[in-house]
């Protein structure tokens, strides 16, 4: 494991005969991941919704220095040897989305049994 300039933590792997280099994210890069910005160089904005084990395609090129033309050449099993290597960096990340998910899960189910409520007598 080697430390980029700003200490975070990269891990390197080889899947199909590229060499990836995963990275621990930044605060900011948390931010623009929140904020929907993180897939904004993405080519085809569909294609990186794809899923990848626990991760969605357009979360491996925020995670690595994968690029998509690389990308393109992987199967998905290619792709979840990547991603192991960013889970492995990035456990805080993958809290925060499961936080995430489980908060919108419940403001989802609030609004279902909200509407299905007879509405209070005038």
């Amino acid at each position: 494991m080697r430390m980029s300039r700003n200490g975070a933590k990269k891990v390197s792997v080889t899947v199909a005969n590229v060499a990836v280099t995963a990275h621990e994210l930044t605060v900011e890069q948390i931010n623009q991941w929140m904020d929907g910005k993180s897939n904004a160089s993405v080519e085809n904005p569909l294609a990186a919704l794809l899923p990848v084990g626990d991760l969605m395609l357009g979360d491996l090129f925020l995670m690595s220095d994968l690029t998509e033309a690389d990308a393109n050449s992987m199967t998905v099993s290619q792709l979840e040897e990547v991603a192991e290597a960013c889970q492995k960096l990035n456990k805080s990340f993958f809290v925060l989305a499961a936080t995430l998910k489980l908060a919108g899960s419940a403001a989802l189910d609030q609004l279902a049994s909200s509407s299905t409520e007879p509405a209070p007598p005038s």
